[in-house]
């Protein structure tokens, strides 16, 4: 047998001619053949390259990472290195050396070559989906696709016109919707879909041909696709290993031994070449955070992967979601309104060529389908899944498991089985009937094309998350003069946001460490470092986030964390995310201490403002002074005294602090924090109990704080993502799959964190505030405080049926009612129905709640007379039902559960641990306890204070005296009256004007009554949002007087509603109505109109004037994105001759016990500050006065109790209480003296080289780095050696603790991150395994013995000719019965494993039927089709109807689809597998398996 012969002895074309068109004769008409078969190529190159490169010139998208368009030759650099020390106070990198191969080479050439970045961008895109879709055509063509007769039969035009079917397939693959979840942002995750259909192509020809060659490619490409995402990797991955068992014990055509020996080369050069990646992962997982915990949850990925969207090739979660800004994928739109049918229809056209074509290899692609939906499904529905999705579910529960929530990456595997069976239906149809060749081919183009309408659409590049070619210039200027600083200390970037959105574009990513090369820090949503680094890190931004920052404590902080820089960023599109605003930030980092002065970058003009879609015109912007400072864009404030991030402390006197990084800011913002000071937890130290007594020994300064609370953490936001504090020991009702904590303390017991301690009772909940952060005002004892202004809310955003109080009395109760009193405050527009009690184990009684349960005392419930101890209230019902979605809707909850005279009083237990272990020696130490209420910044209009008031439990292993200091606010929630008297203004009873509103503005001091009447149009009263109509101001004076007019003044600018009728009344008398003429309002904010206004004469001493109606200006609420009321701004109420006086320089500093008690006993205080400082609720100073200035505490149990501000005007914030060694109150101010010098002679990624010149006394190195494992750190020379694992120093760094040289002198000390030697090891090998995987592709040593019987196998393969076939054509005779029930049984075993019991039944009834009656498999094949076509029509037509917006939750209006479209896959499955069990029985059929060949050498059949 020649090797150059054109046909085999068989007489079947060779494979370079398989379709016996003469391409192989060298001819014209030979190269004009070749040339028409490459058409498909060309198509699909047109198709994906050029609408990419027509989109959006100029713009960047943030896709992948950032510092692939800032600097890619820096991101190849740093990518190899798993530590970091530039990113989150140095970090375990997170699958950054992926970039090495291919995305970071693809972005340095074409940089290195002058393309722009956003060309690059689209070519990098292009060449995705065109691998994609070649991918495909390699397949097909692997498995010889369409195999026609030569061309003198058919006419080289018919031959070409049915291959329109290849052309549909590889369109139908490269343009699925799957691409548009990640094209916009994370295009890397496709390159395992793009990798697919190669992937099995290979491993068909390792199979048939055996030999080195294929798998070296499997492994080229596994090389090129896997390095990024692992899982996306796997998931695919079963599409081959399906073909695997598809080709060996279905098709059959290749003997075991030599698939295994197949599968063994290709694992062997996979895992090989893979080696430098997968190392990376493993180092992560074992050193790194984990940082999946921090990400989406599965709960929220289960959410959308329903049956009926996988098939149409979506299903991850990112595709339906969006933020402030507008939808994350914008094509999404489309695909849940006027584009579902067709979405739809083409997966259902894919069932039907499935059930009506016939072609070898169909039941496979059948099988990816199934396989496909039942891995994406998962644990879809995640509240109630089937069997086989709750074992998922509960796997995700792991990290192992967690790794794999993204379930809908499983998608390529069915649309790679739909798309072949769209192309295999047309070429079917054009071999039935040649006339509808052409058209069908054509239209089913068409159909593909315009199922991708982002693609022709220009919408690939999303506008939410794109920017312009060029960074703005202001950049560049700020980050060269960061470079220009010191290396040895880092730049933190305040404040953080959780993506990086600015005002000229969105990046997702920082752009400031890719354009500098200085470490750099700044908190971002997702967790890096280490737990403690990213503790304090949040614990530093949190209160920047929520304006509850104490700035004293900013550099100390900075200093500790080896800061030379803060940079404030003031582009941002801070209302995208609610970050802090520009002009109020830039005040307060312009008066922190220990900052200099600002160098400013860019412009301020224009100044950075709010989209008009989105104003953000809420309390905190009315709030802001209008007058303060426009911010550049970027300002760098120098650090006062940095400290270097490697340096040296002294061993002696270390701070040992119960708390986490909350404690230590609080200890740096209290003047405790000494950078020539060594800080260690008493957390960190709890289970090395030596090590504690070491820090003892060493004269540490103890400190106490009310941190390291116990609390669940959720990751959904910058802000307002930290629970209530909870009991020691308590847990949670049910699962919270949001809650992941920061594991800071692994190993600790309750005794180090602060915990709560109910008294009266113990009262906890299912779930309080809402599903997406947490509001611990909202928790469950608010419910049971004694005070009807705070209450358990729950259900915002979500529904409440279900949700539960469980109340636990210390002491039996004996009563026949109780009272339920619903929530008094807040947005209230919808309340509870009907509620469930259980008492005990009885008998659960039903009560409908009716209107006396919204006012007053509540509604009291006639339970009859019992006796318990245990109480359980579930919600039954509210007033608007099931709902899916609750926008716009308040929650609900209670406001007082009255059980006789039963209240919760909460008490905050501090850490205990360390005062235990220091036990009565604790009083040779100096002793200090910092406490610090839970608040939030009252203009937060969705917030209430965890804390009223402070109530600590002081325990003391043995008594002493402490000095008293902290910090008081003016309570936001004071009446008008009080604040007037706080700061100097006299009342009517003094000669003055007492005035009162019913409310003002939230949180703005300035906005209250007496602001109307004091003479300034500068100041108003503002009334509350929402409700301005009906809020009054009501004015009293020293003697009656008679008023007839007003000589009013109203804001009436773009921020202010206005008021169109006023009612007025004198000491309670008979009101008079006036209405307001007409009222224009001014272009400028702030701008006053005067109104006249005159009336019949009123005489009296107390005035009200109400808003009796009001035409509102409406903006936006930012939370639930309802329409809400701008308030009212009464700028002079110009009331005859009533006028507030000025107001004294300093706040009343009267000596006062109503503020602190301790032990029960008033503790006298004073409050001392500026009364401007009191009105703008700056902190005002608290100092002791009486004769007792010091607290003199026993030993044991003490409370410590501040009052509620709303009583006494005043919310107490803060409390220090010092005490020195030997117990005597004050704080020891001696400073701590420095370190050895430490001299770095080199530093690199993981390793450094340090001099310790001539340390005297033992000494802690400071590595500031995030603390990790990896680091170790060895002294050379004599006495030298490793110095052990790091110590957790300073709240997130390394330190190690090092002793002098017996003879003195310097110290060589190198250190070194030790996992990183894997890695290398682990790249060397893997480019051994390359070099070895390029060898083989030429020359292969079991090659040339095969290619033979490669030749032969090709020759004798029957190939994929897709025919037509009768779909009502059923069984020709029936199977056995005992085969029947068998394959009947296991259909309904595996359907019910993967939908319940129901649907399985019903698929094993179906099975049976098919298999015993001629009717039976038609009614099978219709029934796959009617169940996904039905669901898809009642989808359709819902949509139609109902117009249901395009949001996260739009999958979830059509749950109910699920398990009949799940039901139509099986039945597809039975069909198919019936189909292919019946043409086993028939020789020759075009699904009949091909018999076995005996070589070793591969699988094919041997032809001699």
């Amino acid at each position: 047998m020649s090797d150059d012969a054109s046909t085999t002895e068989a007489g079947r074309p060779r494979p370079g001619d398989e379709r016996g068109d003469g391409a192989a004769d060298g001819s014209d008409a030979g190269w004009a053949t070749r040339l028409v078969g490459a058409v498909p190529l060309l198509v699909l190159a047109a198709v994906t390259y050029l609408p990419l490169l027509f989109t959006k010139p100029g713009r960047v998208g943030a896709d992948t990472k950032t510092y692939l368009y800032l600097d890619p030759g820096r991101l190849l650099h740093d990518a190899p290195f798993l530590w970091d020390p530039g990113i989150g106070l140095g970090t375990v990198t997170h699958q950054n050396i992926g970039y090495l191969w291919p995305l970071g080479p693809f972005y340095w050439v074409l940089d290195a070559a002058g393309l722009p970045d956003w060309v690059a961008q689209r070519l990098w895109l292009g060449t995705v989906l065109f691998s994609a879709g070649a991918g495909v055509l390699y397949l097909l063509r692997s498995l010889h696709w369409d195999v026609l007769p030569p061309r003198r039969v058919t006419g080289a035009w018919a031959t070409r016109r049915w291959d329109l079917g290849l052309i549909v397939a590889a369109l139908a693959y490269a343009l699925s919707p799957y691409l548009l979840a990640y094209a916009a942002r994370l295009s890397v995750i496709l390159l395992p879909w793009a990798a697919l259909p190669w992937l099995v192509a290979l491993t068909a020809r390792a199979l048939r041909h055996g030999g080195w060659r294929h798998p070296a490619l499997f492994a080229l490409v596994v090389l090129t696709v896997g390095a990024i995402n692992a899982t996306s990797l796997i998931l695919v991955g079963l599409g081959p290993l399906l073909w695997v068992v598809w080709a060996v014990f279905f098709e059959r055509e290749v003997r075991f031994k030599a698939a295994l020996g197949a599968v063994l080369r290709i694992g062997v050069l996979t895992v090989l070449t893979s080696l430098w990646w997968i190392a990376g992962l493993a180092i992560q997982g074992s050193f790194g955070i984990p940082i999946l915990r921090y990400t989406e949850t599965y709960q929220a990925v289960a959410v959308t992967s329903s049956a009926p969207e996988l098939l149409r090739g979506l299903g991850y979660w990112f595709f339906y979601g969006n933020d402030k800004f507008g939808r994350w994928i914008l094509p999404s739109i489309g695909y849940m309104s006027w584009g579902a049918p067709l979405s739809y229809g083409l997966p259902i056209l894919a069932f039907v060529s499935a059930l009506v074509t016939r072609f070898r290899h169909r039941a496979f692609f059948v099988l990816l389908i199934g396989v496909g939906v039942v891995v994406g499904i998962g644990g879809h529905p995640y509240a109630d899944p089937s069997p086989a999705g709750r074992i998922f579910r509960d796997f995700t529960n792991l990290d192992a498991g967690l790794a794999f929530r993204s379930t809908a990456r499983a998608v390529p595997l069915i649309v790679l089985g739909t798309a072949v069976l769209l192309g295999a239906g047309v070429n079917a149809l054009g071999r039935a009937l040649p006339r509808l060749a052409l058209p069908a081919g054509l239209l089913a183009v068409f159909l593909v094309l315009a199922n991708m309408p982002a693609t022709w659409g220009g919408n690939l590049v999303d506008r939410n998350l794109d920017r312009a070619e060029d960074v703005p210039a202001y950049w560049h200027e700020a980050a060269a003069a960061l470079d220009a600083g010191d290396h040895a200390t880092r730049v933190l970037e305040l404040p953080g946001t959780d993506f990086a959105a600015y005002r000229w574009g969105t990046t997702v990513d920082p752009i400031t460490p890719g354009l500098m090369d200085r470490p750099y820090v700044a908190r971002e949503l997702i967790p890096y470092g280490s737990h403690p680094s990213a503790n304090l890190l949040n614990a530093l931004d949190r209160p920047l986030q929520e304006d509850t920052l104490d700035t004293d404590a900013v550099a100390p902080i900075a200093r500790l964390l080896g800061v030379g820089d803060v940079v404030l960023r003031s582009d941002l599109a801070y209302e995208r995310y609610r970050t802090p605003r520009p002009r109020a930030t830039y005040r307060l980092m312009n008066t922190t201490p220990g900052l200099g002065a600002p160098l400013g970058f860019g412009s301020a003009d224009p100044p950075n403002r709010a989209r008009p879609s989105l104003p953000l015109i809420d309390q905190v912007e009315l709030g802001t002074d209008p007058e303060l400072p426009e911010p550049t864009p970027v300002a760098v404030y120098p650090v006062e005294n940095p400290e270097p991030i490697i340096r040296a402390v002294p061993q002696d006197r270390p701070m040992l602090l119960a708390g986490d990084g909350d404690g230590l800011v609080e200890a740096a913002a209290a003047g405790l924090v000494d950078v020539n000071q060594a800080i260690f937890y008493s957390g960190t130290l709890e289970d090395e109990p030596e090590a504690l007594q070491a820090r003892l020994d060493d004269d540490a300064e103890l400190v106490v704080t009310d941190s390291n609370r116990k609390r669940a953490r959720r990751w959904s936001a910058v802000r307002e993502n930290e629970g209530y504090t909870e009991r020691a020991g308590e847990e949670p009702l049910v699962d919270d799959p949001g809650d992941n904590r920061l594991q800071v303390f692994p190993d600790a017991s309750d005794d180090a964190f602060t915990v709560t301690d109910q008294r009266g009772a113990t009262i906890s909940a299912t779930r309080y505030g809402n599903p997406i952060t947490y509001t611990p005002g909202d928790r469950a004892a608010q419910a049971m405080d004694g005070d009807p202004e705070t209450a358990w809310r729950v259900g915002a955003f979500s529904e409440v049926e279900g949700e539960r109080l469980e109340i636990e009395l210390d002491e039996p109760l004996t009563t026949d009612r109780l009272s339920l009193l619903q929530p008094q405050s807040g947005i209230r527009n919808r309340s509870i129905t009907g509620v469930q009690l259980r008492f005990d184990d009885g008998d659960p009684v039903d009560v409908t709640l009716d209107q006396t349960s919204l006012s007053g005392e509540g509604q009291v419930v006639d339970v009859g007379e019992r006796t318990f101890s245990h109480l359980t209230i579930e919600i039954t019902a509210d007033s608007v039902g099931a709902r899916v979605k609750y926008t716009g809707l308040s929650p609900v909850g209670f406001a007082e559960i009255g059980l006789g005279d039963v209240t919760v009083d909460e008490l905050i237990r501090p850490p205990t641990d360390l005062l235990e272990a220091a036990g009565a020696g604790s009083i040779d130490h100096p002793l200090s306890f910092l406490f610090s209420r839970q608040r939030t910044n009252p203009a937060e209009p969705v917030r209430t204070d965890e804390e009223e008031a402070m109530d600590r439990i002081i325990d003391l292993p043995v008594g002493r005296s402490f000095s008293l200091g902290g910090t008081a606010r003016i309570s936001a929630q004071a009446p008008d009256e009080v604040v007037d008297a706080l700061v100097g203004l006299p009342g009517a009873d003094e000669g003055g004007v007492t005035a009162r509103s019913s409310a003002h503005l939230a949180g703005k001091l300035g906005a209250r009554a007496s602001s109307a009447v004091d003479g300034d149009p500068t100041t108003a009263w503002e009334s509350p949002y929402e409700t301005p109509q009906g809020a009054w101001v009501e004015y009293t004076v020293a003697a009656p007087t008679t008023v007839d007019h007003l000589d009013l003044q109203v804001v009436a600018d773009a921020h202010h509603s206005l008021s169109t009728q006023l009612t007025i009344s004198a000491d309670g008398g008979a009101p008079t109505t006036v209405d307001l003429p007409a009222i224009e309002r001014g272009e400028d904010l702030g701008a006053i109109v005067d109104v006249p206004v005159t009336f019949d004469p009123l005489e009296g001493s107390t005035f009200r004037i109400t808003l009796s109606r009001v035409d509102p200006l409406l903006t936006q609420d930012w939370y639930g994105d309802a329409p809400l009321p701008l308030p009212v701004g009464l700028a002079e109420v110009g009331l005859p001759g009533v006028r507030v006086g000025t107001a004294d320089e300093q706040v009343s500093d009267e000596c006062r016990t109503d503020l602190l008690t301790v032990a029960g006993d008033p503790v006298a205080v004073r409050v001392v500050g500026t009364s401007a400082d009191a009105v703008a609720r700056r902190p005002l100073d608290v100092e002791p006065c009486g004769p007792e200035r010091d607290l003199t505490l026993a030993d044991g149990e003490s409370v410590l109790r501040t009052a509620p501000g709303n009583e006494t005007g005043l919310d107490v914030d803060d409390l220090q209480l010092h005490s020195l060694a030997g117990g005597d109150p004050g704080l020891d101010a001696t400073p701590h003296a420095p370190g050895p010098a430490v001299t770095v002679d080199h530093e690199g990624f993981v390793d450094a080289d340090l001099t310790v010149t001539d340390p005297q006394a033992p000494f802690w190195l400071v590595l500031g780095q995030s603390w990790n494992p990896g680091w170790t750190a060895s002294v050379s020379g004599d006495g030298g050696g490793d110095l052990g694992a790091p110590t957790l120093v300073n709240g997130y760094a390394n330190g190690w603790l090092v002793s002098p040289a017996a003879d003195g002198g310097d110290l060589s000390i190198h250190l070194e991150w030790t996992p990183q030697r894997a890695v290398w090891l682990a790249m060397g090998l893997s480019g051994l395994g390359v070099l070895a995987c390029l060898v083989l592709l030429v020359v292969d040593p079991r090659r040339r013995r095969a290619i033979g019987a490669e030749a032969d196998a090709d020759a004798a393969d029957p190939g994929m000719r897709p025919t037509w076939s009768n779909p009502l054509a059923g069984i020709d005779r029936p199977a056995r019965p005992v085969v029947a029930l068998g394959a009947a049984a296991a259909a309904l075993l595996l359907t019910a494993a993967f939908s319940g019991l129901v649907w399985g039944v019903l698929a094993g009834v179906c099975t049976l039927a098919a298999l015993r009656w001629s009717w039976g498999l038609p009614l099978v094949r219709l029934g796959a089709v009617l169940a996904f076509a039905g669901a898809a029509g009642y989808i359709t037509l819902s949509q139609m109807i109902r117009h249901y917006p395009a949001d996260f939750d739009w999958p979830v209006r059509f749950a109910a689809t699920n398990w009949p479209v799940l039901l139509g896959v099986a039945l597809l499955l039975i069909a198919t597998l019936i189909d292919v069990a019946v043409a086993r029985r028939v020789p020759g059929s075009d699904e009949a398996p091909v018999p076995t060949g005996t070589s070793d050498e591969g699988s094919a059949p041997s032809a001699r």
